[in-house]
């Protein structure tokens, strides 16, 4: 039995978590830029209340360029999580243990809804914040209506336990591979998506990380980019990045001759958004993904163990608490002087809310591992003894 411990240990790829820390990192860059830097940009109440016009002029400005860059990898980051699922879980066809996925996933949410409640009253009356604030501070009533991505990722294990698995592992390559693009192209063309969305709300989101889901599980079982080499990978992010320039400058001078035709108070800044089913961010995901599956790195606990907090991550910085606190601060008056500034600062204060992520992390485990020892104090003698068996 301890040689099946030390077996699964030595299983587990450290080049897999590091991607996780990695496509963490990414979404906090994003959260940050998409909900704070973006609002400050577009936001006229915002101009107003922090005095930044700085960008409000008819004008293309290259600054901008940097806050375009990061809106697709929101999205791309998420991919890659459910892709790292679907890598290591469509092979377990119904071996998923789902009580213990819907545990971990529960204890960890309701873990982080009381630290976030507690926590924001106590910044609220010992910060140093004008009383007019737009800071959010969190209710216990916020665990039920939060965290989109942790209800999505139970729902497509359910699917693939039931089904979903088995019917994948029962294809050949060709039937799996058209599978894909079915599945892509059902959520990807605007009509048809628009039928799954107005069937069910969700249900094209659901149907497009299906999509990702078996891609994984593809990518495990065929490894259909084996003879691509790095250099063509990199070209195709190189290439992207070139086309989705050219649509925002294009995007932005358009708006320009709209405010020209019909000129209002201010000029508001305009950029691409990106839905969860665009096609750049999905190509971003599967050319990282596939880099990183290639990645040859020694077995490392950190890596490991960093990649396993980063749930906890998301659920301690994406909430409005943290999205109001961000925009606290004059991120447009930064990026207009220094873009390296800026950059140092949106790094650095990524990398502080990882590590305060890990930290409660780090606080979950040693509350849990102590709650279960001093379960005696809530449970029967005979209870505790019934419980020991069981587990023997």
């Amino acid at each position: 039995m301890k040689e099946n411990v030390v077996k699964r240990k030595k299983i587990r790829s450290s080049n897999f978590e590091l991607l996780r820390i990695i496509a963490m990192l990414i979404i906090i860059i994003y959260h940050i830029t998409r909900h704070s830097v973006v609002t400050q940009l577009v936001d006229s109440n915002s101009i107003e209340y922090m005095k930044n016009g700085f960008f409000c002029h008819p004008e293309f400005y290259k600054e901008l360029f940097l806050v375009q860059g990061a809106l697709p990898w929101g999205i791309t980051a998420n991919a890659l999580f459910i892709m790292i699922s679907g890598y290591f879980m469509v092979e377990k066809g119904k071996k998923i243990n789902l009580g213990k996925i819907t545990t971990k996933l529960l204890l960890q949410i309701v873990f982080s809804a009381v630290v976030l409640t507690i926590a924001s009253y106590i910044f609220y009356q010992v910060s140093d914040l004008p009383s007019n604030t737009l800071t959010r501070l969190r209710s216990i009533t916020d665990l039920n209506e939060s965290n989109w991505f942790a209800g999505l990722y139970l729902l497509i294990m359910i699917l693939a336990r039931m089904f979903l698995n088995e019917h994948l592992q029962n294809l050949d390559k060709k039937s799996y591979r058209n599978l894909l693009i079915v599945l892509f192209g059902l959520v990807a063309f605007g009509w048809s998506g628009h039928i799954l969305e107005g069937l069910i709300s969700g249900l094209r989101l659901l149907v497009l990380y299906v999509f990702v889901y078996a891609l994984g599980g593809y990518i495990k079982r065929f490894n259909p980019f084996k003879n691509i080499r790095v250099i063509p990978l990199l070209l195709v992010i190189v290439c992207a990045y070139a086309l989705l320039y050219i649509s925002y400058y294009n995007n932005v001078i358009n708006s320009i001759h709209n405010y020209q035709n019909q000129p209002t108070e201010i000029f508001i800044q305009s950029f691409l958004y990106f839905d969860n089913f665009a096609l750049l961010p999905i190509l971003f995901s599967i050319v990282i993904f596939e880099l990183f599956r290639r990645l040859r790195i020694p077995n490392s606990k950190i890596i490991n163990y960093l990649g396993s907090s980063t749930f906890m991550i998301y659920l301690m910085h994406d909430n409005d608490f943290f999205r109001y606190l961000w925009r606290e601060y004059d991120w447009i008056k930064l990026l207009s002087s220094s873009t390296a500034q800026y950059c140092e600062r949106l790094i650095k204060q990524s990398l502080s809310i990882f590590v305060l992520g890990v930290i409660t992390y780090c606080c979950f485990l040693l509350i849990s591992k102590l709650c279960s020892k001093c379960r005696w104090l809530v449970y029967r003698k005979d209870y505790n003894n019934k419980v020991c068996d069981n587990n023997d």
